[in-house]
């Protein structure tokens, strides 16, 4: 495929689901990677061959601009079938997590294991006390008793 057709099949897939700012900043990368390389002396066809298909690679940056909450519309291809990987709704998304790590849930989760390292070493030292405790006595005797032969000598 010539630069042009990848060109405009990219621009028009990406157009469908983002801002034309987006679009724009997209498209100008994919021309100047395309102008880089055939400065090297490789053909249109060979590199937008290693591209691949304009519209996988519209759904990948499509995908991307989702989980950064940039996607306006839904991925349709020119065939007219939607891709109900990459839909968008709300911004809780349908998959629940572009706006679950935000607000006060983080900070929840950080209390939590806080709590949960405080409970634990609570629970070892008590463990601990609770081992010593019927020979705590006989220790401090034999303490007392070493400090006193030691102050003699």
């Amino acid at each position: 495929m010539s630069k042009k057709e990848f060109i405009e099949k990219l621009t028009e897939a990406l157009s469908n689901d983002l801002d034309s700012a987006l679009v724009r900043s997209n498209v100008e990368y994919y021309q100047g990677y395309i102008n880089d390389e055939m400065a090297k002396g490789r053909s249109e066809e060979e590199i937008t061959g290693e591209l691949g298909d304009p519209w996988a690679i519209a759904q990948t940056v499509i995908t991307g601009e989702k989980l950064k909450g940039n996607v306006q519309g839904s991925f349709t291809e020119s065939n007219g079938h939607e891709d109900s990987k990459t839909q968008t709704g709300n911004s809780a998304g349908t998959t629940g997590f572009s706006g679950s790590f935000r607000g006060i849930w983080p900070i929840l989760g950080i209390l939590a294991a806080i709590l949960l390292v405080v409970i634990v070493v609570f629970a070892i030292l008590g463990s601990i006390v609770s081992a010593l405790w019927p020979i705590l006595p006989v220790l401090i005797v034999i303490f007392v008793i070493f400090r006193l032969f030691r102050r003699r000598n």
